[in-house]
């Protein structure tokens, strides 16, 4: 019979970071990225150049707060990261499903880069989990024969 193929660098990746609570070797957005090319047009690095603009950035979620409205709603504060270093979220009521933030990522976030006293933010219009193929959620290589 044929040989199992072996798991894919981001499924190690994954196991390695369950397993141990740490992440070693690159950072884990950099195995996503060429899945993330055509769904993204900015990283952390450009976002004080595109103040007042419009982007799409794709990031891990490494911290939220959530905050209710005056009206019952929920608001939240989202801290993400990608290879070049972390990024604040505010994210409005409504511009996200509420099960959009329950896994790790990456996520792909659409909004408006604002200077708030000093401290560059993304103002959210959507935020998504990426969107990727069965064979990159299945993070397995071709079977080997």
């Amino acid at each position: 019979p044929p040989l199992p193929g072996d798991f894919s660098p981001l499924r190690k990746y994954g196991d390695h970071r369950r397993i141990t609570g740490l992440s070693v070797g690159q950072h884990l957005l950099a195995l996503y990225r060429p899945m993330l090319a055509n769904q993204v047009n900015a990283d952390s690095r450009d976002l004080p150049a595109r103040l007042g603009q419009r982007v799409r950035i794709a990031g891990l979620l490494e911290a939220q707060r959530i905050t209710p409205t005056a009206s019952g709603n929920q608001m939240s504060f989202l801290t993400l990261d990608d290879e070049w270093g972390l990024f604040e979220v505010t994210v409005f009521p409504g511009a996200c499903q509420a099960d959009a933030l329950r896994t790790y990522g990456p996520h792909i976030v659409t909004g408006i880069v604002q200077d708030n006293y000093g401290a560059i933010i993304l103002e959210a219009r959507s935020l998504t989990t990426a969107k990727m193929s069965r064979e990159q959620r299945e993070h397995r290589e071709p079977n080997r024969s």
